[in-house]
């Protein structure tokens, strides 16, 4: 960030993408803003970081291939009415496939994440990475459906909480 001097055009974060995600779609009572972190001990004073002020955002890059199509789950209900005044963003997931119509597996795969048909969702190939075994790149405008959803109890809550459970944030 300093040898590049994007200092001001970027901003670091290094907390769960689900608490992350929250944060900056505006929910109210994101815990990203109440993520603490202690310097030595517990005993030591904790730092709050400040709540994630970004703005709106056009695009979302997922680059975890091994796992992004797992967080895309995240994004249903993440988005609050009252604070998101413009279009919803652009979903770019990195991913890996052996199927043999890799293409449509990761679109397969990520309408089974969110839990509906995306339309408009296109997969390229981003490179081979093995015999058998491709990396691709799914991109789609997030629904509406999906992002202003109503989340109470359902399994898209509880696989998330199996989610976070499995792949718990770092210390």
């Amino acid at each position: 960030v300093q040898a590049n001097k994007v200092g001001r055009r970027v901003r670091l974060s290094n907390m769960c993408g689900r608490e992350f995600l929250r944060g900056l779609t505006g929910m109210p009572g994101a815990a990203a803003a109440a993520v603490t972190s202690s310097v030595n001990s517990s005993s030591d004073p904790v730092i709050e970081p400040p709540a994630l002020v970004f703005g709106e955002f056009q695009h979302v890059l997922m680059n975890l291939p091994a796992s992004g199509i797992e967080f895309l789950d995240s994004f249903v209900g993440a988005f609050d009415r009252r604070s998101w005044q413009g279009a919803l963003p652009r979903v770019h997931c990195y991913c890996f496939s052996k199927a043999a119509d890799a293409r449509a597996d990761v679109i397969a795969r990520a309408e089974e994440m969110l839990g509906c048909k995306l339309p408009d969702a296109e997969a390229h190939i981003v490179r081979d990475v093995a015999p058998s075994k491709l990396m691709l790149c799914v991109s789609f405008v997030l629904p509406s459906a999906i992002a202003w959803k109503d989340v109470d109890e359902g399994s898209v809550v509880k696989r998330m909480r199996t989610n976070d459970a499995a792949h718990p944030p770092p210390l």
